[in-house]
């Protein structure tokens, strides 16, 4: 699954998807794991609001979250969005992992990931 952060020398830097800037090439390899998937779902959501920038009204986010707590008016909505004649089978929804990181991941990994939401391309920070 973290084979992306193994061989991240392998693709193209800059790189969008990893959130990888040519200033970060040097200390990239020492950043913890935790810090480089922060780094990571940052890219991710920064294209995420980039394609709800440009889509407008034809791009609907679901967050999971909410489909676990309000299942039934999140699949109304995505009835309605995707102009569906018949409802969407109810799926089964786990919620089981929602939150679980506040219980498996320790207070150093926390640190770690919110220092990769909060770096600055420009401002080096390794971990050993």
């Amino acid at each position: 699954m973290l084979t992306w952060q193994e061989r991240w020398r392998e693709l193209p830097i800059p790189n969008a998807f990893l959130g990888i800037t040519e200033d970060q090439l040097p200390y990239y390899d020492r950043l913890a794991v935790a810090r480089k998937c922060a780094m990571r779902w940052k890219a991710h959501n920064r294209q995420l609001l980039h394609l709800a920038d440009a889509l407008k009204d034809r791009l609907l986010v679901i967050q999971y979250e909410e489909l676990a707590a309000q299942t039934q008016n999140v699949l109304a909505n995505l009835e309605r969005f995707l102009d569906l004649s018949c409802p969407i089978t109810m799926p089964e929804i786990k919620t089981t992992s929602i939150g679980k990181w506040r219980e498996q991941l320790s207070h150093v990994e926390i640190e770690q990931i919110s220092a990769g939401l909060n770096d600055s391309p420009h401002r080096p920070q390794t971990e050993a």
